[in-house]
C-alpha cells in the first residue's frame, strides 16, 4: 500500500503497520532530514518521511518500525 504523508492535514490520524495511531502535526521545513512530524497519543513527537517510513535509508528499516500504512482522515 502506498502512503503519501504530504496529503495529511493537522489532526489526521496516521496508522502504523502495528496498529498504533498517531496524530499528524505538520510538514517540516524544506531542507529537514525528515519530512513530517507526528505524535503518538501520549504526546511523544516523532518524525516520518513522505512515504510513512521511520527511516529514509532502506537498509536501516526494521520489521518492528511503526511505518505508516494508512491515514485516517479527521472529520
Amino acid at each position: 500500500m502506498s502512503i503519501d504523508l504530504r496529503e495529511c492535514k493537522p489532526g489526521d490520524k496516521p496508522l502504523s503497520v502495528h496498529g498504533k495511531v498517531f496524530e499528524y502535526v505538520r510538514r517540516l521545513p524544506q531542507g529537514s532530514y525528515y519530512d513530517h512530524e507526528i505524535k503518538d497519543l501520549g504526546g511523544f513527537m516523532v518524525t516520518r518521511i513522505d512515504s510513512g517510513h521511520v527511516y529514509r535509508n532502506p537498509p536501516s528499516r526494521m520489521d518492528c518500525d511503526h511505518d505508516i500504512v494508512k491515514i485516517l482522515k479527521e472529520k
